[in-house]
């Protein structure tokens, strides 16, 4: 019983890479069969740091498609960084992919609704 009561502080971690993935499945597993529900399970998905849109999007899929637990993205931005927080684009990046990515998956309303391509296709 204990342990429900701590559902939200419990069930909040990162997934930055996916080296991560063994471990982030292993650990939303063990909430979900303590019977925390997936939407008091919040991670934060660390985008622009070594990764692509395909890998952020994988992370994505494995988070919200196969769990439905909830996203949060947060955008990359290196300590040494003397621009705008806006202004920092990585070399593996598009800056409108930067910008909708975190913009798709922290409007829950939109990530519940359709899909990344449709939601690309739509503030196209």
């Amino acid at each position: 019983m204990f342990f429900r009561e701590l559902a939200v502080i419990a069930g909040v971690l990162g997934f930055d890479e996916i080296s991560e993935e063994k471990f982030v499945r292993r650990f939303i597993e063990m909430l979900l069969q303590r019977g925390i529900a997936p939407r008091n399970i919040h991670v934060y998905l660390l985008y622009g740091f070594k990764d692509d849109i395909k890998d952020a999007l994988y992370r994505f899929d494995v988070l919200w498609g196969e769990y439905k637990v909830m996203p949060f993205a947060m955008r990359y931005v290196p300590l040494d960084w003397f621009g705008g927080r806006w202004d920092y684009c990585p070399p593996h990046w598009e800056r409108k992919e930067l910008i909708n990515f975190a913009r798709y998956v922290n409007q829950k309303k939109m990530m519940k609704k359709m899909t990344w391509a449709q939601f690309k296709e739509r503030v196209a």
